[in-house]
């Protein structure tokens, strides 16, 4: 393991806490309808003087280089990677990935549209739960 200076690493680890742990996960491919990813990860690192191989150690999830691919936005992280990002800088997903979290929250309010007008005609307490869910749901995400 090559790390490129203690004292960023120890930096990192004051601002994320030293008992931060992450589990290892798989890591996820690329989706077609996304080539090119906006990441802030790149600017969180450099911020705190953090090389890429320290940030990959530190996040346990990924190598060097697939992290300057996820940096570059070539590469979709995986959800433990995401959530590990978030750990250890303290900021929200869809801040670190404000595209990705952009595209996945379209495609969640057109699919709670679409089955919203399936069961409109419904009147069961069963289906009035379910479209209370999700009128509820579209509320939060268009008033956030």
């Amino acid at each position: 393991m090559c790390l490129g200076g203690t004292n960023s690493l120890l930096r990192l680890k004051a601002v994320a806490g030293d008992n931060v742990e992450v589990a290892s996960g798989n890591k996820s491919a690329a989706t077609n309808s996304m080539r090119h990813v906006l990441s802030y990860v790149r600017h969180r690192r450099r911020s705190l003087d953090v090389t890429q191989q320290e940030l990959a150690t530190l996040l346990g999830r990924v190598c060097r280089s697939h992290l300057s691919k996820l940096e570059r936005g070539k590469r979709l992280p995986s959800l433990g990677v995401a959530i590990a990002c978030e750990v250890l800088f303290g900021e929200q997903i869809d801040q670190l990935f404000p595209d990705l979290y952009r595209q996945i929250a379209e495609e969640v309010i057109g699919q709670l549209r679409k089955f919203l007008l399936s069961i409109d005609a419904g009147t069961s307490p069963r289906r009035m739960r379910t479209k209370q869910l999700i009128e509820e749901a579209l509320a939060r995400i268009s008033n956030p």
